[in-house]
């Protein structure tokens, strides 16, 4: 996905992180998992080796954590 700097400012509390070429940045990653429980493994094994979590959203087509 290709966007302006204000909207990829925007995802999940990156406005910090959104800078120059020289300030670190930030990466979106997707993974297609069978289920809810699956997300939040998965969500919660990143947390526990330092990653940091976005927002929840549960929609009708898609679940995101």
């Amino acid at each position: 996905m290709l966007g302006s700097h204000e909207m990829y400012a925007s995802f999940g509390g990156a406005e910090e992180l959104v800078d120059g070429p020289g300030s670190p940045s930030k990466v979106t990653v997707s993974f297609d998992l069978g289920s809810r429980d699956g997300v939040d493994e998965l969500v919660e094994r990143a947390a526990a080796a330092g990653g940091r979590i976005g927002d929840t959203d549960d929609y009708p087509f898609m679940y995101q954590r």
